[in-house]
């Protein structure tokens, strides 16, 4: 028996996930307006001209996805994974990713462990090879910085001659 707030899931290949109509919870703004977040269904009310109002035929239906399935009973979910990999190629952090798919930090790094590290190794690669460009088109700051990350240079020169007395000859 499945809750009436959970999606149902079906396992067949594909899984189609069915959405529920119900009240979104009240809002969770700082001075506590008592107002209802975003309507998205026509029985939900908007009490403020500012919020967001539906348009006047809506369409609503049912979300199919592909993905691993992951989770068990009630927190069982599908989670496609080129949307991981596109959300760890933003910079995402293993937090923030899980959030959004509502899993656990553990259960994403269990099963997505590999597209996390591929997908964080191109942005790396994409970023230094935007970083050299930059510096290239002349852009000094960036010139310094890279200096500094890669050749080993610094503000303050050490020269190992320095230390030594210098030769007075009289």
């Amino acid at each position: 028996m499945t809750d009436k707030n959970e999606p149902k899931i079906v396992e067949c290949g594909r899984v189609t996930l069915t959405h529920y109509n119900e009240p979104t919870p009240a809002c969770t703004h700082e001075h506590d307006c008592d107002c209802l977040v975003e309507a998205e269904a026509p029985h939900q009310e908007v009490k403020h001209k500012w919020e967001y109002k539906l348009r006047q035929n809506p369409k609503f239906g049912t979300v199919t996805k592909e993905g691993v399935i992951v989770g068990r009973g009630r927190t069982k979910r599908v989670v496609p994974p080129d949307e991981v990999f596109k959300l760890a190629e933003l910079g995402c952090t293993n937090k923030e990713i899980a959030e959004w798919f509502m899993i656990k930090e553990d259960t994403l790094n269990y099963n997505f462990c590999d597209y996390l590290t591929k997908a964080r190794a191109g942005m790396k690669r994409r970023l230094r090879a935007v970083q050299l460009d930059v510096a290239i088109k002349g852009n000094a700051t960036m010139l310094i910085w890279l200096g500094k990350q890669y050749l080993g240079q610094s503000d303050a020169p050490q020269n190992s001659n320095d230390d030594l007395a210098l030769p007075w000859t009289d």
